[in-house]
């Protein structure tokens, strides 16, 4: 994830800016309850990569359930 805008996290995918819902993603959990900095996992079954941070942009790509996302900045 590069940054956040009005619920949706920007990505670089596949060497490209892309953006998804930032409500489908889980942080990492380590054991004992904490967090892990930075490591984001898709909840979804799918989830669209978008061109733009809106559902009216173009899809560009498609992330599957369990899928890794590292936060790059915040």
């Amino acid at each position: 994830v590069l940054s956040e805008q009005n619920e949706w996290s920007k990505i670089n995918y596949k060497g490209k800016s892309g953006y998804i819902a930032s409500q489908y993603l889980s942080k990492e959990q380590v054991p004992g309850g904490g967090e892990m900095v930075g490591n984001y996992y898709v909840n979804a079954s799918a989830l669209n990569v978008r061109s733009g941070a809106g559902t009216n942009y173009g899809i560009i790509g498609l992330l599957s359930k369990g899928t890794k996302v590292t936060v790059l900045s915040e």
